[in-house]
């Protein structure tokens, strides 16, 4: 409670140090972001979302703050320093739209692997870079706002959209997809696409309704593993062959 707290700052400001007697620190202010008691010239009363809030309950209202951590949260609030998958995993299924923007994200960082070393996809370029995110569940205060209010998942959809028209009409970009290694329809398909499933081991790809992870085995890989065996065994044999 507020006596307690008071009592562990010694009834100090934890901004300038400032020390009153019991009877006057009922104008200390609370800040909702360091859990301390401040006075009156190092909290202002400022409105802030506070970070904790949003990650562990969703919560964007904003709180009274000191002004040293209004500055802090004012620094950070476009830095991707949060990653929800780390930090509340349930969040992900719980929230519809942070489970759209998250999977969006991470469509588009394999999208952005491909047309980042295309030279015709300038145009395209721009936005998904600044969106484009090494993880796709690292999020800044800011994202994670956009995603609740501004439609971030749509804005997401329609950069995909718009990049996925560039791979389809780019014969660069086609000449850099894969023919399914399940059913080898001839149909040039991408890892970026959804419906699509991309081995972690070799990178080829296959349609998902041709392949299943958790009974298939990549034949690729297959392929690779048995050329290895091959050349081991080619090696063995040449190193036993008499010298004559």
């Amino acid at each position: 409670n507020r006596k307690a707290l008071l009592y562990q700052q010694r009834w100090q400001c934890a901004g300038c140090s400032l020390r009153v007697e019991q009877k006057y620190s009922k104008s200390f202010r609370f800040c909702h972001y360091l859990g301390k008691f401040f006075c009156t010239g190092c909290h202002e009363n400022q409105m802030a979302i506070i970070p904790a809030r949003v990650v562990q309950n969703w919560d964007f209202k904003k709180y009274p703050v000191s002004n040293f951590s209004l500055e802090i949260l004012n620094s950070v609030y476009s830095e991707r320093l949060f990653n929800i998958l780390d930090l509340n995993p349930n969040m992900i299924r719980k929230v519809e739209k942070l489970k759209v923007s998250t999977r969006c994200r991470a469509q588009l960082g394999k999208m952005y692997k491909y047309i980042s070393t295309c030279r015709f996809a300038q145009d395209s370029l721009q936005q998904m870079e600044m969106h484009n995110s090494p993880d796709p569940h690292l999020y800044s205060i800011q994202e994670l706002y956009n995603t609740k209010f501004n439609k971030y998942g749509l804005t997401l959809r329609n950069i995909i959209g718009e990049g996925l028209k560039h791979v389809k009409s780019c014969q660069l970009c086609q000449a850099r997809g894969y023919i399914c290694e399940g059913c080898h329809t001839g149909e040039t398909i991408f890892p970026f696409q959804i419906g699509v499933y991309e081995c972690g081991i070799c990178g080829s790809c296959y349609h998902k309704t041709c392949f299943n992870p958790d009974q298939d085995s990549c034949s690729k890989c297959t392929r690779l593993k048995e050329r290895r065996e091959k050349a081991k065994v080619s090696v063995t044999s040449e190193d036993e062959v008499p010298q004559s």
